[in-house]
């Protein structure tokens, strides 16, 4: 009876540990280490394909983004507003999915937050990462003049599951399982697993994670193939109660036991070597050091649906 407890607290923890190998490496987005400076403005952000760094619009991504307009006002009376395209449909909610929230932080400092979606009906699997200065209070109406409360500030302000009422009410959908991994836990998972070897360079997976969310390293898929190949040494079953350790007091989650399993069964019948992957389009306003993305509404309510189809 023992080992087979054992056993499944085995495979649970390797579920674990693919899922975040493959999630956060390959969701990773940036807080840009120099702000540049811009007067008020707004700037289109198209989907993205592949790394987050690429700006090319999708092809399998079809709702497209209104660039934001500045509304008419009377000279003597102006107020920065900006109108954001409105929803003309709502397909997430018509999803049989399984949705997971998935974040990265630091202190009470969100690092990484992506949602990931699989599809029952197609089969699809996808992630959207929702950029950490994506504006939680705005309507189709914008007041550039008003407060905007972020994603990180929502986080900060109110926590985890604040965000995530949030997320489910935007996108139209349930989240109803997250995993939530700190930086001390990361570290520690680093530590144990050891030196990766990835394209001639000899880096440990915390360093490789943090270069892939700086922007520093875009060779996500390598870094990876190269977590798997060390995770499978022989060696590695040496480490099997370090990992169990870290994974069952370190890593944060309400997924049960029966339902890491499930969704592993699950996520064989996923076709995951076509996952897609893109950050929450939107449009970006910049005012001296801050930077703010507004999402509209079409976008929010659609975009799990598209990508995974």
């Amino acid at each position: 009876m023992k080992w087979q407890n054992f056993k499944t607290q085995l495979m649970v923890s390797g579920i674990f540990f693919a899922t975040l190998a493959a999630l956060f490496v390959q969701t990773a987005v940036p807080e840009e280490t120099q702000m540049k400076q811009y007067r008020s403005q707004t700037i289109e952000i198209p989907p993205t394909m592949g790394h987050w760094l690429r700006t090319e619009k999708d092809f399998w991504y079809s709702p497209g983004i209104t660039v934001i307009k500045k509304s008419r006002q009377k000279p003597e009376n102006t107020v920065p507003l900006y109108s954001l395209e409105q929803a003309k449909s709502a397909l997430n909610r018509s999803l049989d999915s399984i949705n997971i929230m998935y974040i990265w932080s630091d202190g009470d400092r969100l690092k990484v937050i992506s949602v990931t979606g699989f599809n029952r009906k197609t089969k699809q699997a996808a992630i959207v990462v929702i950029p950490l200065h994506t504006v939680t209070n705005n309507g189709n109406i914008v007041n550039l003049e008003d407060e905007q409360v972020t994603v990180q500030d929502l986080y900060q302000r109110s926590g985890r599951d604040a965000v995530r009422a949030f997320l489910e009410r935007k996108f139209e959908i349930t989240i109803p399982n997250f995993v939530h991994v700190n930086q001390p836990a990361l570290k520690k998972l680093s530590d144990v697993i050891g030196a990766l070897q990835v394209n001639g360079d000899e880096i440990n997976m915390l360093e490789a994670f943090e270069q892939t969310a700086a922007g520093i390293r875009t060779d996500d898929a390598d870094v990876v193939k190269a977590v798997a190949s060390q995770v499978i040494r022989p060696q590695m079953l040496l480490e099997i109660p370090e990992l169990l350790w870290i994974f069952t007091h370190d890593v944060r989650t309400n997924f049960s036991t029966q339902q890491m399993i499930s969704l592993f069964h699950i996520s064989r019948q996923m076709d995951l070597g076509h996952m897609c992957k893109t950050t929450l389009p939107g449009n970006e306003y910049f005012k001296g050091d801050l930077k703010h993305l507004f999402v509209s509404e079409q976008t929010w309510k659609n975009i799990i649906y598209e990508i995974t189809q």
